[in-house]
């Protein structure tokens, strides 16, 4: 009974922390599908006029609810609570640790200290996040016809055996049958 209880108590552990990997796989699929969105959101409201934290909040507003609005909620939480802006999307890059948003990250923060506009840099980032989401698709496209072969193949062949079969077999018995 304890290494049952032992084996099932290792097995519940390991499913419920696989279960929670893809959960949070799915959460930062489903931010990288709309961060260009709120980029370009943001990017039209500073170039309108608006400040980085005014277009930022109005994003927040827009994508409500969705992991993207929340975990950028958080962003204008923590700046508001008095951490500049750089230490702010620090915490948000060692949230999601991701190569894109880390790429994304430090690409605003450095066009912060260097005193690029960040209007260009969410433009300029939105368009490569757009590009590598279309690489991607190119890449998964590329290999489904791959993946597809076998199964291709398989119904093939057994298609010639139900066509060829009854021939084949009225061929070997012939001589049976008289």
């Amino acid at each position: 009974g304890i290494v049952s209880a032992i084996l099932l108590t290792l097995l519940t552990g390991y499913l419920l922390r696989k279960r929670l990997a893809g959960r949070a796989a799915y959460r930062l699929f489903q931010i990288k599908k709309k961060l260009p969105f709120l980029l370009d959101l943001v990017t039209l409201l500073m170039e309108a006029g608006s400040t980085f934290l005014q277009s930022l909040k109005e994003g927040v507003d827009e994508f409500r609810g969705q992991p993207v609005g929340v975990e950028f909620g958080r962003v204008l939480a923590e700046i508001s609570m008095g951490k500049s802006r750089a230490m702010a999307l620090e915490s948000l890059r060692e949230r999601l640790s991701d190569d894109e948003i880390t790429a994304i990250i430090g690409s605003i923060v450095q066009g912060e200290m260097l005193g690029t506009p960040l209007a260009q840099v969410f433009r300029t980032q939105a368009d490569v996040l757009r590009i590598k989401r279309t690489q991607r698709a190119e890449t998964i496209a590329g290999e489904a016809g791959v993946k597809m072969l076998l199964p291709g193949i398989l119904v093939m062949a057994s298609t010639v055996i139900v066509i060829l079969g009854p021939f084949l077999l009225s061929f070997v018995y012939e001589d049976y049958m008289f």
